[in-house]
């Protein structure tokens, strides 16, 4: 009885151990996509002059976001758990600055919310090949949040449970621009990025 009783146990912690290791090797994954924002002369051609690198290095060392693929975002979207998932781009195929100014906010939220992992999918190929599962995720969205806009800009943070969309929201915070268009800030002040904290931990709770 006690020998069963052992291999039961272990095999508890056998396929725990594996569970954390696959979700760390997603953090790894998503930290050595995103660190390619931190080369600096590639941020510097771009002329990002509000980049606190600082700030996103320390978000980055210590940040709940995992890469995943698609049928793990299937899957969270229609499973029962609350979820956090973000949409974003692979930097190394297009650079998004509204995602770097999002990404330490959203992890900070997280940290406060006692979430310990935001999924992240990059959608940049199949959007930009409108693929199948481009167009699934989408509609799902779509029809929850008529609303919602012609195409999944990014970031967006979405918070789904029971297979509900609960809330969403894309990138920064918007303002009118001297054109009279609508535009998202970049470099933000802080309390602008105390605004975006906020919202971020109202959709988390």
């Amino acid at each position: 009885m006690n020998k069963l009783l052992g291999i039961i146990i272990a095999l508890i912690l056998l396929f725990s151990l594996s569970g954390c290791c696959k979700e760390n090797e997603k953090k790894i994954a998503f930290t050595e996509e995103y660190k390619y924002y931190l080369d600096e002369t590639i941020i510097a051609d771009k002329g990002w002059d509000w980049f606190d690198k600082t700030k996103y290095e320390e978000a980055l060392n210590n940040h709940v976001f995992e890469k995943v693929d698609y049928e793990e975002i299937k899957k969270a979207m229609e499973g029962k758990n609350k979820t956090v998932i973000y949409f974003g781009f692979n930097p190394s195929f297009y650079q998004c600055p509204y995602c770097v100014a999002c990404l330490p906010i959203a992890n900070e939220a997280a940290k406060i919310s006692k979430i310990d992992k935001i999924l992240y999918l990059d959608i940049y190929q199949m959007r930009t090949d409108n693929t199948e599962e481009y167009q699934w995720i989408y509609n799902f969205i779509l029809e929850q949040h008529p609303e919602f806009g012609t195409r999944i800009s990014v970031p967006t943070y979405i918070v789904v449970e029971n297979g509900k969309v609960l809330s969403y929201h894309v990138a920064t915070l918007k303002y009118i621009a001297e054109d009279g268009t609508s535009k998202f800030y970049k470099g933000m002040t802080e309390e602008q990025t105390t605004e975006l904290k906020n919202i971020y931990i109202d959709m988390f709770k």
